[in-house]
């Protein structure tokens, strides 16, 4: 059984933090909850996405940081021939059918896990040239994260829900193309925690053309891997003021995460709203045009 702490009121989120043996949140994290800057990168060609300039490039460039290439990780699943996925066809990069096109990533629309439960969160996703001055529009930009319990969808390892069978699943999977604006809105929920990693969600951005067909071999000419991130205090907040979360695996604070030791800047999205309404979530990314980083 897990027993989960019951969140009071009257407590502040530095008690919170507290309460799971976490340190006070420092002057860096509150400047990234109360007034927190997007970062990130993603990488992009010409074609089949294209580029916009922007109109007011100095508002563009105040927002917006290039991103940090990291790790995939173990659990992406974009492609048939992953050995986490439960078809093969042979081709070098053919993407996965199961992950499904869409804004709203919660339910598991391939099997039989549902909606999963937890805090909304509203994320906007701006895609930028490095420079950024200006959107990328047409680019593929595909996110997947752990639900409330630590665990992933569409994957079968040890390391994952004691070695449970997830594949064949898709919930918290999913992938949209930027539009003329350079942005892409998802309603996923904040994510969970699991041994070694702060609570995270992982961003992959592509320059596949949206007219691709599942199954078909592709070689992107552009590709960005990163993982966004969230504030101690928020994620003991969310935790303790949501009873679907567990906090069984929440063991590593961001100071401690070695993926979030490697960005710099870290991305952590600009924040909004309450653990009992949900949030809404925005974050810029500068891009590297023609660089090929598959994490």
């Amino acid at each position: 059984m897990v027993l989960l702490r019951p969140h009071r009121p009257s407590q502040t989120e530095a008690e919170l933090a507290a309460s799971f043996d976490l340190p006070r949140y420092s002057r860096r994290d509150v400047l990234w909850t109360l007034a927190s800057l997007g970062a990130a990168t993603a990488l992009g060609c010409s074609n089949p996405g294209t580029t916009t300039t922007s109109s007011s490039s100095s508002s563009t460039e105040s927002s917006c940081v290039v991103e940090t290439n990291v790790t995939r990780g173990p659990y992406f699943v974009d492609a048939v021939n992953d050995t986490n996925d439960t078809t093969t066809n042979g081709s070098a990069y053919a993407l996965d059918s199961l992950i499904p096109k869409r804004s709203d990533i919660r339910t598991d629309s391939e099997g039989s896990a549902g909606t999963m439960p937890g805090v909304p969160v509203v994320l906007t996703i701006t895609v930028n040239n490095a420079a950024c001055t200006g959107t990328l529009s047409g680019y593929r930009v595909d996110i997947w994260q752990c639900n409330a319990t630590g665990v992933y969808s569409d994957v079968l390892a040890s390391t994952n829900d004691n070695g449970l069978d997830h594949r064949g699943e898709n919930f918290l999977r999913g992938y949209q193309y930027t539009d003329s604006n350079g942005q892409v809105t998802f309603t996923t929920l904040y994510p969970g925690a699991y041994s070694g990693r702060a609570p995270h969600i992982h961003l992959k951005v592509r320059n596949i053309a949206e007219s691709t067909e599942a199954g078909a071999s592709v070689t992107p000419t552009t590709e960005a891997t990163t993982q966004l991130f969230f504030t101690d205090a928020m994620s003991a907040a969310v935790y303790a003021g949501n009873s679907s979360y567990s906090t069984k695996g929440y063991d590593t604070t961001n100071a401690k995460d070695s993926i979030y030791a490697s960005e710099s800047p870290a991305l952590m999205p600009t924040m909004s709203g309450t653990v009992a309404d949900g949030y809404t979530a925005t974050i810029s990314l500068g891009i590297a045009v023609g660089a090929v980083n598959a994490g």
